[in-house]
């Protein structure tokens, strides 16, 4: 039986510090400091919420969370049946990505926390891989790493 509840929302700040520095403020040596800029006290739950108004996806949006092999234990979250597809977690595997990539209907959008991504490499490929799995049916899946 689909959850007939509803939920409560309250504004917040923002789940993330501000990380603007002038380039006076900016030192080569801190760059590393500014990769995962999310509050210590947000869960992933919150960071999804944050991403709908930047897709324009209503906050009744239905949410579940995708299970399977290709998951392999990481938390990815749908919403609104794929439109959105989003994993905040740490480490994550490129498996998971072309797990992601693989669903059909393939996701509008597709959304990574940065710090989650493992290196430089995992990044390039995080759009690649949605690259090389677009159609002309469903078209491509629009990227965001936060």
């Amino acid at each position: 039986m689909p959850d007939i509840g509803f939920r409560v929302l309250r504004v917040d700040s923002s789940n993330y510090q501000d990380a603007r520095r002038t380039p006076e403020e900016t030192v080569q040596g801190s760059l590393d400091d500014l990769i995962d800029v999310a509050k210590s006290d947000r869960e992933s739950l919150d960071k999804l919420f944050e991403c709908f108004p930047t897709f324009q996806l209503p906050y009744d949006s239905s949410i579940e969370v995708l299970d399977g092999p290709a998951f392999a234990g990481h938390t990815v979250y749908s919403v609104n049946g794929g439109q959105l597809v989003a994993c905040f977690d740490t480490g994550i595997p490129e498996s998971v990505l072309r797990g992601m990539a693989a669903l059909d209907p393939k996701p509008s959008y597709a959304v990574a926390a940065e710090s989650g991504l493992k290196n430089s490499k995992t990044v390039t490929n995080f759009a690649e891989i949605f690259k090389q799995t677009a159609n002309a049916q469903q078209g491509s899946t629009q990227i965001r790493i936060i």
